[in-house]
């Protein structure tokens, strides 16, 4: 008799057989769970990645647009400081 059996025999009426059965997923069982995860990242992709991916695209082009008018401002503020500099020389 092999280890296994003479442990499983001594502590339980747990046979080999169900050692087996434990340790090698039933083939239906890996398949459903498979699908259900297939289900749920369509789910999620569906309701919140859409969702996420708009508000990030709005929230890119809000930056954008704030640091373009930084710029602008820069731009004006700077020639606006030379002229000053200039009537006051």
């Amino acid at each position: 008799m092999n280890i296994i059996n003479l442990i499983l025999a001594s502590s339980s009426p747990f046979t080999a057989e169900d050692f087996l059965n434990k340790l090698f997923p039933n083939l239906w069982s890996v398949l459903i769970n498979l699908i259900a995860l297939i289900v749920l990242f369509l789910v999620v992709y569906f309701v919140a990645y859409k969702r996420i991916k708009k508000y990030k695209d709005a929230r890119k082009d809000y930056i954008e647009r704030n640091i373009r008018d930084a710029e602008q401002a820069k731009r004006l503020h700077e020639g606006k400081a030379k002229e000053a500099d200039a009537v006051i020389e």
